[in-house]
């Protein structure tokens, strides 16, 4: 298991906790910690309950008071195609779910930071529009702390510990 799940699953818990109405997860995640009951679409991951579709295709009278994505938005346009697109289809994608949102629906999503570049430099330039944003360093094996965005930016992936050193956490709410 890659150490930063220890950081996001409680996150994405605490948030799903506070959520009443339907939620929706964009990348089959939380089903490998513990049952759920809430929608999960993956483009790829093929599991019982898993509609397998692309969130910026993906059409739903439904409205989410909660999607959440832990580490999967980092994949978009980059590890599935190779036409170079990653940050546009990234930000379709954060479109495409804030569409989905009710009202005072939130996105809230998760990347490790320095694994894919134009993700990498949206988040530098402040360009994805979220709502709010925090950041987090990891210290050791399993110590991930709250960080200024400053001193995480930047943060490389594989160094000096394997795998994910900094995880964006990202609040989008619903378009007005």
């Amino acid at each position: 298991m890659e150490q930063r799940r220890c950081a996001e699953i409680p996150i994405a818990r605490w948030h799903l906790a506070q959520t009443n109405g339907p939620v929706l997860e964009v990348g089959n995640v939380l089903g490998h910690y513990g049952p759920h009951t809430h929608t999960v679409i993956d483009k790829y991951e093929t599991a019982p309950n898993v509609i397998n579709a692309d969130i910026t295709k993906w059409q739903t009278d439904r409205r989410f008071a909660l999607i959440i994505s832990i580490s999967t938005f980092e994949h978009i346009g980059f590890d599935d195609d190779t036409d170079g697109n990653s940050g546009e289809k990234i930000q379709a994608a954060i479109a495409a779910c804030r569409d989905l949102l009710a009202p005072d629906g939130r996105l809230v999503i998760t990347v490790p930071l320095g694994y894919n570049p134009a993700l990498d430099e949206l988040i530098a330039n402040e360009t994805l529009g979220a709502n709010e944003a925090r950041f987090l360093l990891r210290h050791g094996r399993r110590d991930w702390r709250e960080a200024l965005r400053d001193k995480a930016i930047g943060t490389k992936y594989g160094e000096p510990f394997p795998y994910a050193n900094g995880l964006w956490i990202a609040e989008f709410n619903a378009p007005n």
